[in-house]
């Protein structure tokens, strides 16, 4: 068995990052089961500006938000993924 250049490019992985997003309570202290978004980041300030976006989203559609004090908590984790 002998490796070519494509073989082992088939196998290399790239670090990207994935966003989990929840909302959350501050009056009960309390948040909603996570969101993962079915979408990986190139980079951190990728993920951080989709994380902001989407928090605006989720505010703006939500409404009990003054009622229930809701905002969003997120994450972006680093993860491997399977380089093309």
């Amino acid at each position: 068995w002998q490796y070519s250049s494509r073989s082992i490019r088939l196998f290399k992985l790239q670090m990207k990052f994935g966003l989990t997003i929840w909302i959350c309570s501050f009056l009960n202290l309390t948040c909603s089961p996570p969101i993962e978004i079915p979408q990986y980041f190139n980079s951190w300030k990728e993920c951080v500006v989709e994380a902001q976006k989407l928090s605006v989203e989720l505010i703006n559609t939500t409404d009990d938000i003054n009622q229930y004090r809701l905002a969003t908590k997120y994450i972006c984790k680093e993860v491997y993924v399977q380089g093309a």
